[in-house]
C-alpha cells in the first residue's frame, strides 16, 4: 500500500536531502550503463558468457571511488531526523478487509516514550569524529 505523507509542521528550512533531490540530474551517459541479465528460469543452468559484456569505466575504480566518499556524513545525504512511523496510519482497516485479515493486536509493553534513550549530541559527534565523517 502507499505509504501516506508525512505531516509538514509549518514553514522550515529544507533538509539537505530535500535540496539534493531538487538538483537536475546530467543526462545519462550511455556508456556509464550497465545491462543487468535476467537469471533464467533453471538457476542450476550454466552460466553464460558475459565476456562480450560492456563493462563500464566507473566499475573499474569503484574502490577509489567509494574511498573518496568515507568523509562523508551519511546525515548531510538522508537528513538525522527519522519521520514519525504510525502503522495504523500506514496499514488501514480496509487494507486488512481487502486482504480477509483482522488487524493484529499490538501489545503496548512501554509507554512509547523513548526521549531518555535517545543518543546524545556529544554521542554523535563522537560516532561521526571516529569514523572520520567531516563533510
Amino acid at each position: 500500500p502507499p505509504v501516506p505523507c508525512f505531516e509538514q509542521q509549518g514553514a522550515k528550512e529544507p533538509e539537505p536531502w530535500e535540496l539534493l533531490r531538487e538538483m537536475p540530474l546530467p543526462n545519462k551517459i550511455q556508456e556509464d550503463n550497465y545491462e543487468l541479465s535476467d537469471k533464467g528460469e533453471d538457476s542450476e543452468a550454466e552460466e553464460p558468457d558475459r565476456s562480450h559484456k560492456h563493462v563500464p569505466v566507473w566499475s573499474k575504480q569503484y574502490l577509489s571511488l567509494l574511498e573518496r566518499q568515507l568523509d562523508t556524513d551519511p546525515d548531510t545525504i538522508f537528513g538525522s531526523r527519522v519521520p514519525k512511523v504510525d502503522l495504523d496510519v500506514i496499514f488501514t482497516d480496509a487494507d486488512y478487509l481487502r486482504v480477509h485479515k483482522d488487524r493484529p493486536k499490538r501489545r503496548r509493553g512501554s509507554s512509547g516514550e523513548w526521549k531518555q534513550d535517545r543518543l546524545s549530541r556529544a554521542e554523535i559527534s563522537d560516532y561521526k569524529r571516529k569514523m572520520g565523517q567531516t563533510r
